[in-house]
């Protein structure tokens, strides 16, 4: 596993020496990243249907027959799997068994455990995506490809550098959250908060949680459309997510590890 230090520069260009080993790298963080955001969308369902009481999807797609149940659930879904698992990787934590092995089993056995949902999830992120017009497709497209770029570039930036990936990276090393002793005080506050995308990292994906990020924005942008829905008319939605996505300060840090505006 790569650690954060001096020479992760050039320990990337070494492990990358051949074309065919980055591209291959890429692919692989891409489609992990993709996976864990539908992981996290399946298990939030199953959380929401146990605390309703309704375990019958068939009966929740006959209430939620309008885009606004459909969208609002998706979003409220992925942020209840996230916190789940995070949870679930604290708990790990709290008996010292925060290692890449027990991470990756951990996540595998819940993938499995919860198949159904995440194959509900992704017909769902399906249907979502052929619903929306072609010309915020097509500009969703360009800016998600055009922030992947830097996303899967190894890690400079200073923030991401000192805690973003440094706390995550070195709980998976020690097997639980720790503080180093040269680290800011309020940076002990935020490791908790990428226990959801550590998977990520106990596979020796560096870049990730950047990946990870990259393709949150366009749950980002169907949660900012159907807040619009349910309080201005259908026009409203595009607008709305078009201008969210043109904020520079989401741009920004959305192709980072740093989860100070996604997550």
């Amino acid at each position: 596993m790569l650690t954060l230090d001096g020479t992760t520069f050039a320990t990337w260009l070494e492990r990358h020496a051949g074309t065919s080993v980055i591209v291959f790298e890429h692919l692989t963080a891409i489609v992990a990243a993709g996976v864990l955001i539908l992981l996290w969308i399946a298990g939030g369902a199953w959380i929401r249907r146990a605390v309703d009481g309704s375990g019958d999807p068939s009966t929740e797609d006959a209430r939620d027959n309008d885009s606004y149940s459909r969208d609002a659930h998706l979003i409220v879904d992925a942020m209840l799997g996230a916190g789940g698992l995070a949870l679930l990787m604290l708990g790990l934590s709290g008996f010292h068994l925060l290692t890449p092995p027990v991470v990756l089993v951990t996540t595998g056995v819940a993938s499995v455990a919860l198949r159904r949902e995440m194959r509900e999830a992704l017909a769902r992120v399906g249907a979502i995506t052929g619903a929306v017009s072609p010309t915020l497709r097509v500009t969703c497209t360009v800016l998600l490809l055009c922030l992947l770029v830097p996303a899967l570039l190894p890690p400079s930036e200073w923030d991401t550098m000192m805690y973003h990936l440094r706390l995550p990276l070195g709980a998976l090393e020690q097997g639980s959250l720790q503080t180093p002793a040269d680290a800011l005080a309020f940076s002990a506050l935020i490791g908790v908060a990428h226990l959801a995308a550590i998977p990520l990292l106990a596979l020796g994906l560096l870049e990730g949680p950047g990946v990870l990020n990259v393709l949150l924005l366009p749950l980002i942008a169907v949660g900012t459309a159907a807040l619009a829905r349910s309080i201005a008319p259908q026009a409203s939605r595009a607008v709305a997510a078009a201008t969210l996505l043109g904020c520079p300060a989401l741009i920004l840090v959305a192709w980072s590890a740093r989860i100070d505006t996604d997550r």
